[in-house]
């Protein structure tokens, strides 16, 4: 758990660091809690810390702040004739940013040290935007520092999770109603849902998507199965696993069909006379019997939205009405491009908005948020504690872009 006294210590271990090797003026600008990722927009260093905490100390430097750093550090030091696009030159960077992580780290688990608790540090390890889009931890404090050089960041991050990618399964021939239910109870747990009727469709995601696998009701392709498997899965290099819905007349009609080929699997079957939340508790038993794990995948899927799109966000500041189009949508959050760029002046990380306007075309929500990153134009919001009416009508509304997109 991050409490205020393990925020203080982060503080004045970068504080009192920092003042050792530079002149650089660092004032705490915001401090505020993350859940789950951390975006990575700036060279950084990796430090892991176990003991009585469990996870990394992560510090970002912006290229003003890192260059400032560098040159107070190295002042002395023999390196005039060192091309500063050389791998020389960047190993000293490494080098000199590394030792100041490796010090601020150890001031840390001094000060943890005097508080009675106890951590070990680990070895320094680079961060390169370019590697990382973002950092994943249960809980994560931030602190941001800002100077006349740019913004300084150290963050805390405990329990890091480490996500594979997105289960990605297809619905066909499904009961509309038995689509809604499915989609809205998976899509929360980090599965990529899709559902379509058309063929052409369908064999454009099998070919152009890895689908984890398919849930087909067994009457919309009884006439000829294993022409409907053999057709789709032609051509793919990977192995796509069925689910089928069935009757017990259908169950005796499955004793005379191929279950497996060439590149296709049934690995179970689920009993269409049954309520739909039997169905997701047998397809989740299956999943698990073979090794498909949703709880061990991301917890939010992302869809990328077309800006011409009515996704769009409103909040007031004070008497004025802030708006933005949505970019990007989780169950997570937002990611934006605000209307007016001189209206970014509101909006900064770590900043709560109380009861922002989430307009998703036809569908609406209203739910406190918090900033989490800001870029340009552009900025990221989380969103707090969303009710189960939320989470569902942003499931269906994620669900109904994943079916339509090409």
């Amino acid at each position: 758990m991050i409490d205020g006294k393990s925020i203080n210590i982060l503080t004045l271990g970068v504080l009192a660091t920092v003042k050792s090797f530079s002149n650089l003026d660092l004032k705490k600008s915001s401090v505020y809690l993350l859940k789950e990722e951390i975006p990575v927009n700036s060279f950084g260093i990796r430090i892991s810390v176990s003991g009585d905490l469990n996870g990394d100390i992560i510090t970002f430097f912006e290229d003003g702040v890192k260059n400032k750093l560098e040159e107070d550090f190295s002042k002395g030091l023999h390196k005039e004739n060192i091309d500063k696009n050389s791998d020389d030159h960047l190993k000293l960077s490494n080098s000199i940013l590394t030792e100041l992580s490796n010090t601020m780290a150890g001031r840390i688990s001094a000060y943890f040290s005097q508080m009675n608790i106890n951590i070990k540090i680990g070895i320094p390890q680079l961060i390169d935007p370019k590697d990382h889009k973002e950092l994943n931890y249960e809980n994560i404090a931030v602190i941001d520092f800002k100077s006349n050089e740019g913004l300084f960041r150290i963050a805390l991050g405990l329990k890091e999770i480490k996500y594979e990618r997105n289960l990605t399964f297809v619905l066909y021939g499904l009961k509309t109603q038995t689509v809604e239910y499915i989609t809205t109870n998976f899509i929360p747990r980090g599965f990529e849902v899709i559902s379509t009727d058309d063929l052409k469709l369908l064999s454009y995601y099998v070919k152009n998507k890895r689908i984890d696998f398919f849930l087909v009701d067994f009457y919309s392709i009884e006439n000829n199965p294993v022409a409907f498997f053999n057709s789709l899965t032609s051509g793919i290099d990977y192995n796509l696993k069925f689910i089928l819905g069935v009757t017990k007349v259908d169950v005796i009609k499955l004793k005379n069909i191929k279950l497996t080929g060439d590149n296709y699997t049934v690995i179970g079957i689920y009993p269409k006379s049954k309520s739909d939340d039997d169905i997701i508790k047998t397809v989740d038993l299956i999943l698990q019997k073979v090794g498909l794990r949703p709880d061990d995948r991301r917890r939010f899927i992302r869809v990328n939205i077309n800006e011409q799109s009515r996704f769009f966000v409103a909040f007031k500041e004070g008497e004025k009405l802030i708006k933005a189009k949505i970019i990007d949508l989780s169950l997570g959050g937002v990611k934006c491009i605000i209307d007016v760029e001189d209206d970014l002046k509101f909006i900064w990380v770590g900043k709560t908005l109380r009861s922002v306007d989430v307009f998703l075309k036809y569908n609406r929500v209203i739910v406190d948020c918090t900033v989490v990153n800001k870029e340009n134009n552009s900025f990221s919001l989380a969103f707090n504690n969303l009710n189960n009416n939320d989470k569902e009508t942003i499931s269906l509304v994620i669900f109904k872009i994943l079916s339509s997109s090409t």
